[in-house]
C-alpha cells in the first residue's frame, strides 16, 4: 500500500515506535484489532481492506456497492436488512470508543 508516508510519520501517527512498524511491515507480527481499526482511519481504507478480503479500499465505496446490491430485493427484504442494520448499531454501541 503506497501511502507516501515514512515509518517514522506513521510510527508518530499510530503512536507505536518504528520498530513495531518494521516489523508488521516484514509480517513478523501483527497489529490488535484496536491497532487495525487504528491503522485503516489513518490510510482511509476498510479494515477488510488492511486484512486482504476485499479489493474495496475505502469505506465509502462499499456503501455504494451495498446500496447498488439492494436493487430488486423485494420490499420485504430491504425491510429485514434495515432491521438488521438497527441491530448492528446496538452492537457498536457496546464496542469501545473509537479514538
Amino acid at each position: 500500500m503506497a501511502a507516501k508516508m515514512t515509518q517514522r510519520q506513521l510510527a508518530a501517527k499510530a503512536r507505536l515506535s518504528p520498530g513495531a512498524i518494521a516489523l508488521y511491515e516484514l509480517g513478523q507480527r501483527s497489529p490488535n484489532i484496536d491497532m487495525l481499526t487504528n491503522l485503516a482511519r489513518i490510510f482511509g481504507v476498510s479494515t477488510d481492506y488492511l486484512l486482504g478480503q476485499t479489493e474495496i479500499k475505502e469505506p465509502a465505496e462499499i456503501r455504494g456497492k451495498i446500496a447498488m446490491d439492494l436493487d430488486g430485493l423485494t420490499v420485504g427484504s430491504v425491510l429485514k436488512l434495515e432491521k438488521y442494520k438497527e441491530f448492528l448499531l446496538i452492537q457498536q454501541q457496546d464496542l469501545p470508543e473509537k479514538r
